[in-house]
């Protein structure tokens, strides 16, 4: 959102200057007061129409706001996770509240708590060969983008049966390219 924010001055300050630009060119006979004015006039009416009409294409918020809805949204995700923790720490075995909150961890970019989620997934439910892809997918995340030995072994677990089996064998082959990289 930051830079939409610094793109978004860029262009209010881009049209002010080219509009005064136009202006002092059009009242190039008058004085320079006149032309101060007129360019100061056509800055303070731009920033005012920018101020009435919004920001095109993103929430009506202050320009320094930091309330947006994007923050709202990661901090609501944020307080129903802690919620949904304190609720399995009194029910254990609800799978579909691990499954919730291992999705919740990967969106929230928490990989290393997404991992010791899918260390419980599995074993909760062995033969789910998805859990086992979506857990050595965290470990490849958290070490950014490389496949260590740890989510090499759990890919291994997949079977070739697996729907999932052909996305794992992709991982493992970026194992034999990072051992002949390196």
């Amino acid at each position: 959102m930051p830079d939409t924010i610094v793109m978004t001055l860029i262009l209010l300050v881009g049209l002010s200057v080219g509009a005064a630009i136009v202006t002092a060119w059009c009242l190039q006979g008058l004085s320079r007061l006149v032309r101060t004015l007129g360019m100061m006039t056509v800055v303070i009416g731009v920033t005012g129409a920018y101020g009435l009409l919004g920001r095109p294409h993103l929430a009506a918020v202050l320009i320094g706001d930091h309330r947006t809805a994007e923050f709202r949204e990661r901090q609501e995700l944020h307080h129903l996770t802690e919620r949904l923790e304190l609720r399995l720490a009194q029910t254990p075995d609800d799978v579909e509240g691990w499954l919730t909150l291992a999705r919740s961890f990967t969106l929230q970019q928490r990989h290393e708590d997404a991992i010791d989620v899918y260390t419980t997934l599995v074993q909760l439910l062995p033969d789910r060969a998805e859990l086992y892809l979506y857990w050595a997918e965290n470990m490849i995340l958290h070490d950014q983008g490389r496949v260590s030995h740890a989510a090499d072994v759990v890919l291994q677990k997949i079977p070739a049966t697996s729907p999932y089996f052909r996305r794992a064998q992709t991982y493992r082959q970026q194992v034999g390219q990072q051992r002949t990289a390196s």
